[in-house]
């Protein structure tokens, strides 16, 4: 008996297992790592163009190209005419993700496109006609004289609901309209081989043979902007008013600055094209390597690269930009069906989406803006 007494005194005395205070429960939990987002999956590729020498960033578009010359921004996509297979590449639109396929048409020797509603022309330089391209259909809009031993029609630009026609062996730039009729003709140019109109309704004209940029004014009149600019082939202006212009034989890209040419981008393979995206960057052929070029003025997304990443489950995709030195404007991704934005820009260089409704091999249109620039792209995904 008094055995027994003694081990029940024994367990009582024993002291009780500490219960966690509700402050010491707070503290277990806190050591447990919440789940952190999953990282982006980058999509694009920042892929300069090598051998340029400029202040600006200049990104390599697309490579591959046969004797690219002309080049036309034209909404997502970017025309670029082929000139010795007589074809149209296509980069963006409903081309490959990263990559060039061609318009189903054939061409011999096509210079210069430009768009005027719904239709799209271009210059057949090798028959000196400009042509309307509708599908698979190629019926000519105007068919001028050709000059024996002279190149034909050149760099074609639209104006309203005009185009403008450079009759280069002729030395005149046409204002030609949808009937195909000669609505204005302007001569005195040695050799008119690019146009651009601008919104006061005057035409800046890229004069080859004559070195020069010229300002040709709603009345008639004229004002030499540059000299000194040899082969001065094409020429756009921007939504600010600035005028740039390439001299193929000096490999350059120059701004027009009171009555100077002031280097943009140097060291280009023979710079045939040149155009101007919705974001107000220059495109630029260079014709020797078969290369198209983007020089960034304000922004631009980097290229897409073909098959793009494989996604798990809620992860989201990148959107990468380049920026031009001193553009510090704020970037949003616009918010379109097809995604959802999960983190914008702003004043940095990278955002994110999450793509939602598909899966397998996909593809998705992203947009991004700041102000009235405007930017597109396909980006490429698996999931």
């Amino acid at each position: 008996m008094s055995l027994a007494l003694v081990l029940a005194a024994a367990c009582t005395t024993q002291p009780a297992a500490k219960r966690p205070s509700p402050a010491a429960s707070a503290r277990g939990a806190a050591v447990t790592p919440s789940p952190l987002p999953q990282p982006c999956a980058p999509a694009q590729a920042d892929a300069r163009a090598g051998g340029v020498a400029s202040g600006l960033p200049v990104l390599q578009l697309a490579t591959g190209l046969t004797q690219p010359d002309d080049v036309l921004a034209d909404g997502d996509q970017v025309l670029v005419g082929e000139l010795g297979p007589g074809r149209i590449a296509r980069v963006g639109g409903d081309g490959p993700v990263g990559g060039v396929d061609r318009l189903p048409v054939q061409i011999p020797l096509v210079e210069g496109m430009a768009r005027v509603g719904g239709t799209l022309y271009a210059a057949d330089q090798a028959d000196d006609r400009v042509v309307a391209v509708r599908d698979t259909q190629v019926t000519t809009l105007i068919q001028l004289q050709p000059v024996r031993g002279l190149e034909g029609v050149d760099g074609i630009a639209a104006a309203g609901g005009a185009l403008i026609v450079p009759d280069s062996p002729r030395g005149a730039v046409l204002f030609v309209g949808p009937d195909g009729q000669v609505q204005r003709r302007v001569a005195g140019f040695a050799r008119p081989t690019g146009a651009w109109s601008l919104p006061d309704g005057a035409v800046v004209v890229a004069d080859e043979n004559a070195g020069a940029v010229v300002r040709l004014a709603p009345d008639g009149s004229r004002q030499t902007l540059v000299s000194g600019l040899p082969l001065a082939d094409d020429v756009v202006a921007g939504a600010d008013g600035r005028i740039f212009a390439i001299s193929i034989s000096q490999g350059r890209v120059v701004q027009v600055v009171n009555g100077g040419a002031v280097d943009v981008a140097s060291g280009l393979r023979s710079p045939q094209g040149l155009g101007i995206d919705q974001a107000g960057n220059l495109l630029v052929t260079e014709y020797d390597i078969g290369r198209l070029d983007a020089i960034v003025t304000a922004f631009a997304l980097q290229p897409a690269v073909p098959a793009g990443p494989v996604l798990a489950p809620g992860q989201p995709l990148c959107v990468r930009l380049v920026r031009a030195p001193g553009f510090q404007d704020a970037i949003e991704i616009e918010a379109v069906p097809g995604y959802s934005v999960v983190q914008q820009p702003g004043t940095g260089s990278e955002g994110s989406i999450l793509p939602t409704g598909c899966s397998g091999q996909c593809r998705v249109r992203v947009a991004v803006r700041s102000g009235d620039r405007v930017q597109p792209l396909w980006l490429a995904y698996q999931r």
